[in-house]
């Protein structure tokens, strides 16, 4: 019995570092924010993204100036506020319907690594897919480690 329980908090664990991130998001709350996501791993995912959206409409090399924007830009997203704001849109109203119709799935990648896939009723078919990693094994702490925005820019590795 125990065994199932500890089972049943493992596989809820993410799923509730996932809405605790999102309603970090919704308050727009730095602290929370800070302390839900793996900067180090999400800010070069998201410079790496912003290279590959760049180089689909350049030929050949981007011109120092272009290189400096990129940087620049992918800074302010990994950051708590950035990242908030990228984001509000694409997940439900604080004090909204909620997170029940908010979360669309859940599945693991490895046992240490999940996604799961949130909402905005107002946008359904729009989900934004988390990727969450686990931290602390022993307190079931996960970080968000990357996140893909529906639509055009695609996965922040």
């Amino acid at each position: 019995m125990a065994l199932l329980a500890l089972v049943c908090l493992y596989l809820g664990s993410p799923i509730a570092s996932a809405v605790q991130f999102a309603v970090a998001v919704q308050r727009a709350d730095p602290a929370t924010l800070a302390s839900r996501v793996d900067w180090s791993l999400l800010r070069p995912g998201i410079e790496a993204r912003l290279t590959e959206i760049a180089s689909t409409h350049l030929t050949g090399p981007p011109p120092a100036f272009l290189e400096e924007l990129r940087s620049s830009l992918a800074d302010r997203l990994a950051s708590p506020e950035g990242l908030a704001r990228v984001l509000a849109h694409h997940l439900p109203p604080e004090g909204g319907t909620g997170f029940g119709q908010a979360m669309r799935q859940a599945w693991p990648i490895t046992p240490g690594l999940w996604q799961v896939s949130l909402a905005s009723p107002h946008a359904p078919h729009q989900p934004v897919r988390l990727t969450l990693r686990l931290t602390d094994p022993l307190a079931l702490q996960w970080a968000v480690v990357g996140v893909e925005l529906p639509g055009r820019l695609g996965p922040w590795p």
